[in-house]
Order: C-alpha cells, then sequence, then structure tokens
C-alpha cells in the first residue's frame, strides 16, 4: 500500500495505482519495458498549520515535513534489495553459460580423444 492506494508492476511499462476499493484510479507511464519490481523507500507527510492573531491581523501559514519511518537506511536496503532481484536472473544466465561451456569442452575433448 501507498497511503491509501495499491500500486501495482507486473508485465506492463505502466505501473497501475487502484483504490483501497481496488478500482483503477491511474495508470503511470515511466518504463519503455516492463516494470521489473517496485520498491516503497520513503514515506513523506506535510502537514499544513495556521495561526493567527487577533491583536495583529494576521495569519501565518506553517509547513511541517514529517519522514515516515523509513530513512537513509531504508533507501539503501530498498536500493539492495532491487539490485539483488535483479542479479537473480544474470546469475542463472551466467551459470547457464559456463554450463554449456563445459558440455562443450567435454564434447571437444571427447571428440578429440576418439580421433587420435
Amino acid at each position: 500500500p501507498v497511503g491509501q492506494q495499491v500500486w501495482v508492476c507486473g508485465q506492463s511499462h505502466n505501473i497501475a495505482v487502484y483504490s483501497s476499493n481496488m478500482e483503477q484510479v491511474d495508470s503511470l507511464q515511466g518504463h519503455s519495458a516492463f516494470v521489473s519490481s517496485l520498491i516503497l523507500v520513503d514515506d513523506i507527510e506535510t502537514q499544513l498549520l495556521w495561526s493567527s492573531s487577533l491583536a495583529d491581523k494576521t495569519l501565518r501559514v506553517w509547513r511541517h515535513v514529517v519522514r515516515g519511518s523509513a530513512g537513509p537506511m531504508a533507501e539503501l536496503v530498498a536500493a539492495n534489495k532491487l539490485y539483488e532481484e535483479q542479479n537473480w536472473g544474470i546469475d542463472e544466465k551466467v551459470r547457464q553459460a559456463e554450463d554449456a561451456v563445459a558440455a562443450a569442452r567435454a564434447e571437444a575433448d571427447a571428440a578429440g580423444a576418439q580421433f587420435s
């Protein structure tokens, strides 16, 4: 959940945004290929306060920004998780390539032994 909404990604170029009763309220496009992962990194809330004075006839507006419990450490954890998820596929491809090379070497050695 992102506030009162649910953000969803998958085999699409878009991020779908749904309300709490699961009605799609928005579709965000930001990638030219499918979205691999979506991680909430930080939660920031802006609070507005008003103060007034009848004596000096003024109204002041105060803005207060509150960060959620997620901070710089959460950003690093999220970045590491994203990096790790993206490397799972790469690690598997490297392992498959190494297996293919080993099989090709074994086949070449067997063929060399056959003809020597």
